[in-house]
């Protein structure tokens, strides 16, 4: 459930960058009909800094999807383990106790040696 939560808020988070970067789209069109170098320049910088600043988020959103994922991974190989666990324990199991039972016949014999 934990997981299920942190996965909306990354497709959130990815959905309202997908929407800054349409507005940035927009904002690019809109500059190429700007007039004077001056808005030109200042336009750049502003497009800029916003796309150092989507790159970060985009970043970040894949680091918080490929933890999610490796947590995924790692719970997979705990099951895994663990069921390979029983399914040993159970196969080995009655061998070793069939040897502790043969073991412990042989060392106290129900009969008594006399010398």
């Amino acid at each position: 459930m934990r997981d299920y939560f942190a996965l909306v808020d990354a497709e959130t988070r990815f959905l309202r960058t997908k929407l800054a970067v349409s507005r940035l789209h927009s904002r690019l069109l809109e500059a190429r009909n700007m007039r004077g170098w001056k808005n030109y320049l200042r336009n750049i910088f502003t497009v800029s800094r916003t796309l150092a600043m989507l790159e970060r988020e985009v970043r970040d959103i894949q680091t918080s999807l490929l933890v999610l994922i490796e947590a995924a991974h790692q719970r997979k190989l705990t099951e895994d383990i663990r069921e390979g666990q029983e399914t040993t324990d159970g196969v080995l199991q009655p061998h070793y106790s069939l040897r502790a039972r043969v073991r412990g016949q042989l060392a106290a014999p129900d009969y008594e040696v006399q010398f």
